[in-house]
């Protein structure tokens, strides 16, 4: 599981590129990516919560990026 940012793409957002030998690790690697934006230390980050997210794309691009605006609102939105 890895991701790296793709700086010469995008200047005022923020973009990377998620890998994982199956698609939970490239959910997990891109979930990563985005909170590292966000958190200096992802080390300092515990598992207390545990959600399911249901989402239903046939374009796994846009899966993800369903995936990641979900990941986004429960955060701000339980002000994780």
């Amino acid at each position: 599981m890895s991701y790296r940012y793709l700086e010469d793409i995008a200047t005022e957002d923020i973009a990377f590129e998620a890998r994982g030998e199956t698609m939970e690790e490239m959910f997990t690697a891109a979930a990563e990516a985005t909170m590292n934006t966000m958190i200096d230390d992802l080390s300092a980050i515990s598992m207390e919560n545990d959600i399911r997210l249901e989402l239903v794309k046939d374009d796994v691009e846009l899966l993800v990026f369903d995936f990641l605006n979900e990941f986004l609102f429960y955060k701000d939105s339980e002000l994780l």
